[in-house]
C-alpha cells in the first residue's frame, strides 16, 4: 500500500492554473489505477478551487491561527500546528509537494515536482521579497527532495545547469491537455467583444510571459487594423491602459475572464493563438490551442519546441519582423494549413493516463 501526503498549497494559492490542473486530472487517475493508494491533502488556508474527492482522498484541514483570538492562539499556534503534523503524518508516508514545501518531519521519501526555472532564468523579473524567497526555497527543495519530477526534458536539462542536480535524481513526466474540455466544436456559447479575427492570449501577464513586448510589436504590426487581440484572466491593470493609450491600440485590445467552456469557444474562433513567453516549463496551452485546431504562433523556446515540435508558427521573441512573419503565415494558412493537421495529430500523444501512470511509478519506486 502506498500512503502518500500531499501539499494543499496550490489550492490555496491559484484559482486556475497549469499545476493545479495538473493535479486535479492526475489524482483520481492514479486512485483508479492503483486501489490501494491512500491520499492525504493537507491544507492549512481556504482553498480556492475544490480539491479532487475520492474514496482514496482524505483532505485534511490544519490548525489555523485565526481561529482564536490571536493574543491567545498566536502563543500556542505553533506548538499545536506541530503536533498535528506529529500525528496525522506518518514516517511511512511518502511526500509530494505541489509547490516547493518540504515535510515538517521524516517520511519515507520525498518528491519535488520541477516545473520551471524562470525565477533563475530571469532574476531581474524578480526581485521582490518574497520572490527572492521563493527562488531559494525552489533550490533548497530541489536539493533535498529523493526524486525531482521535471515537467518536460526542457526542464530537466534545466535543473540540471542552473542547480547542479543529477540526471539520475530526476524522472521526466510529461503532461498532458484535458480531452473532455478542448476539442474542435462549431458549438460557440461566447460572444466575442469583436467582429475582426483576433490573436488569442491567455494567461498571466507579467514578467517572462511576455505580453507587454507582444503588445508592443502588435503595436507596429501592419495588419493590426484589422486583426484585434483578446486576452483572457483579469481586467486590464491601470498600467496596462495607459501602454495601450500610449500605442494607439486601446480599441483593438480586449480583454474576457472566461471558463474552460468559453476558453474553448475562443479557441475554436482565434485566427491564432499567440504564446510568446520567454521561458516555460512545459506549455498546457499549446495542446489545447491544437486540439482546438487554432493555429499556433509560439516563441521558439526549449519548452515550446520540445512539446509543439514543428506544429507552430515560431518566432524569435527578441525579433519583431520573426514575429511578424510568423503572424502572416498562421493567417494566410488558416485553420486548413498542414500545421494545424499535424497538430491534431500531435496532440493525441499526450495524455493525462500516461502522466498519472508514470507519477504512480515514481512512488512505487520509494515505497
Amino acid at each position: 500500500m502506498t500512503q502518500l501526503a500531499l501539499d494543499g498549497i496550490i489550492y490555496q494559492m491559484q484559482a486556475n492554473g497549469g499545476i493545479s490542473r495538473m493535479f486535479n486530472e492526475i489524482l483520481p487517475r492514479m486512485c483508479a489505477l492503483d486501489p490501494e493508494l491512500l491520499v492525504r491533502v493537507y491544507s492549512s488556508a481556504p482553498t480556492r478551487q475544490p480539491v479532487p474527492s475520492g474514496a482514496q482522498i482524505d483532505v485534511m484541514q490544519l490548525l489555523r491561527h485565526d481561529l482564536r483570538p490571536s493574543r491567545i492562539w498566536k502563543a500556542l499556534y505553533p506548538p499545536a500546528h506541530f503536533l498535528q503534523w506529529l500525528f496525522t503524518l506518518s514516517a511511512k508516508m511518502i511526500w509530494h509537494s505541489t509547490y516547493y514545501t518540504l515535510p515538517p518531519r521524516a517520511v519515507k521519501g520525498v518528491v519535488m515536482t520541477a516545473y520551471d526555472t524562470v525565477y533563475h532564468q530571469f532574476p531581474q523579473m524578480f526581485t521582490l521579497a518574497n520572490e527572492e524567497n521563493l527562488r531559494q526555497q525552489q533550490v533548497r527543495s530541489l536539493k533535498q527532495a529523493d526524486v525531482v519530477i521535471a515537467i518536460s526534458h526542457s526542464t530537466s536539462n534545466a535543473i540540471q545547469q542552473i542547480h547542479g542536480l543529477p540526471a539520475s535524481k530526476i524522472r521526466v513526466v510529461l503532461l498532458a491537455y484535458s480531452r473532455d474540455r478542448f476539442f474542435v466544436s462549431d458549438d460557440i456559447a461566447l460572444r466575442v467583444p469583436t467582429s475582426n479575427p483576433f490573436l488569442l492570449y491567455i494567461g498571466g501577464r507579467r514578467h517572462h510571459k511576455n505580453f507587454e513586448g507582444f503588445i508592443r510589436a502588435y503595436s507596429r504590426w501592419k495588419n493590426r487594423a484589422t486583426v484585434d487581440v483578446i486576452a483572457t484572466g483579469k481586467p486590464w491593470s491601470e498600467q496596462e491602459q495607459r501602454l495601450f493609450a500610449d500605442l494607439d491600440v486601446a480599441d483593438r485590445v480586449h480583454v474576457l475572464d472566461v471558463n474552460d467552456r468559453h476558453l474553448r469557444d475562443l479557441y475554436n474562433l482565434a485566427a491564432a493563438f499567440v504564446y510568446p513567453s520567454l521561458g516555460e516549463g512545459f506549455g498546457i496551452p499549446l495542446l489545447e490551442a491544437m486540439a482546438c485546431a487554432c493555429p499556433v504562433v509560439a516563441s521558439r523556446i526549449p519548452s515550446n519546441v520540445e512539446v509543439g515540435q514543428q506544429v507552430p508558427y515560431f518566432f524569435d521573441p527578441a525579433d519583431d519582423e520573426s514575429l511578424y512573419a510568423a503572424l502572416d503565415s498562421s493567417l494566410a494558412g488558416g485553420r486548413t494549413a498542414a500545421h494545424v493537421r499535424d497538430g491534431l495529430k500531435l496532440v493525441q500523444t499526450y495524455s493525462w493516463d500516461t502522466t498519472a501512470a508514470q507519477t504512480l511509478d515514481v512512488y512505487r519506486a520509494l515505497s
